[in-house]
C-alpha cells in the first residue's frame, strides 16, 4: 500500500513506522546490556556465597538477596525488552500512519514503558547490593541507591507516562480529526499523568518523611518477584494483543479501533507504574531503618 491509501484527515505526519524501527533497535541494544548485566550478577551472586566467613552470614545473606533481586528484575527485562524488539520491528513494516498503526503504537507503548521502568529498577537494586559490600554505612538519601530510586520515582516515571500519553493524541488525532474538541481518551490521559505527578512529586516525598517499618530482604526479594510477573504478563499481553491486532486489521490500516483499546493499554502502563513507585517507596524504607539501627547500636 502507498500513503495515499487513507484519506490526509486519517493520516499523520508523524512517521510511527519509521520511529518504530529506532524503538526496535533501541529494545534491542538494551536488551543486550541487560543479558550482559544477568552474566555479571549471576558471578557476583556465586562469590557473595563463597568469599564471605560464618560470622559474616546477616552481611552474605543480605547481598545474596539484593542480588537475587536484582537478577530477577534483569530476567524479567532482559524478556519484555526482547519482545518489544520483535514488536517494534514488526510495526515498522506498517505502510500507513493512519488508524491500525495509531492504535498498536498505543498498545506497544506498554511493553515498552515497563520494560524500560523494569530495567532502570534493576539498576537501583544492583547499586543497593554492591552497597552491602561497603565498610561504612551510608545514609539512604546520600547513596547512589537512594538517589537512584528517587530518580525513577521521580523523574522516570513521570516521563514514562507522559510520553506514554502523547500515543493517545496521535490516536484522537486519527480517530476525530486534528482539529477535534479534547476528547474522552485524552481527558483519560491528562487525568492519569496528573495522578502519576501528583503520586511522584507529593505522596513520595511524604512518605518518604514518614518513620519507616522495617522490611526484611526476603520481603524485598517477594515483592520484587511480585513486580516482575505482573510486569511481564502485562508486556506479553501487550505484544500479544498487538499482533492480533497487526493480523485481524491487515485489510484496513486506516481503521482505529475501539476507544477502549488504547484506553485499558494506558490505565494499564500508569497503574503498574503506580504499582511501582509504591513498591519502591515501601522499601526505601528498608534502607532508612537499617542506617538507623547502625546508628543506635553503634
Amino acid at each position: 500500500m502507498t500513503t495515499d491509501t487513507c484519506p490526509a484527515e486519517m493520516t499523520l505526519k508523524f512517521n510511527i513506522a519509521g520511529v518504530a524501527g529506532f524503538y526496535s533497535q533501541l529494545a534491542g541494544v538494551l536488551a543486550g546490556l541487560a543479558f550482559a548485566a544477568l552474566i555479571f550478577l549471576a558471578s557476583a551472586r556465586l562469590d557473595a556465597v563463597r568469599n564471605f566467613s560464618p560470622e559474616a552470614e546477616d552481611t552474605r545473606r543480605h547481598l545474596t538477596e539484593a542480588l537475587g533481586s536484582a537478577y530477577r528484575m534483569l530476567i524479567s527485562a532482559f524478556l519484555a525488552l526482547t519482545l518489544v524488539s520483535l514488536g517494534d520491528a514488526v510495526l515498522a513494516g506498517s505502510s500507513v500512519s493512519s488508524g491500525r498503526a495509531a492504535t498498536e503504537e498505543t498498545v506497544l507503548a506498554v511493553a515498552f514503558s515497563l520494560a524500560g521502568a523494569m530495567l532502570f529498577y534493576a539498576v537501583v537494586l544492583t547499586l543497593e547490593a554492591t552497597e552491602t559490600l561497603s565498610s561504612s554505612s551510608t545514609d539512604g538519601k546520600l547513596s547512589a541507591s537512594g538517589y537512584a530510586r528517587n530518580v525513577l520515582v521521580v523523574i522516570v516515571a513521570p516521563v514514562i507516562v507522559v510520553y506514554t500519553g502523547l500515543g493517545m493524541t496521535d490516536y484522537a488525532d486519527v480517530r476525530y480529526g486534528s482539529d477535534h474538541p479534547i476528547s474522552v481518551i485524552e481527558l483519560l490521559g491528562i487525568g492519569m499523568i496528573v495522578v502519576q505527578l501528583a503520586v511522584s512529586w507529593i505522596g513520595y516525598p511524604v512518605y518518604c518523611r514518614r518513620t519507616p517499618e522495617s522490611r526484611t530482604p526476603e520481603e524485598l526479594s517477594r515483592s520484587t518477584t511480585r513486580i516482575g510477573w505482573i510486569f511481564l504478563v502485562l508486556v506479553f499481553a501487550s505484544v500479544v494483543s498487538f499482533g492480533i491486532m497487526d493480523a485481524s486489521a491487515s485489510e484496513d490500516p486506516c481503521t482505529t479501533f475501539h476507544p477502549v483499546v488504547p484506553s485499558a493499554a494506558f490505565v494499564a502502563t500508569s497503574a503498574a507504574l503506580l504499582l511501582l513507585t509504591a513498591h519502591v517507596a515501601r522499601f526505601r524504607a528498608v534502607e532508612a531503618s537499617r542506617s538507623e539501627q547502625v546508628d543506635q547500636s553503634s
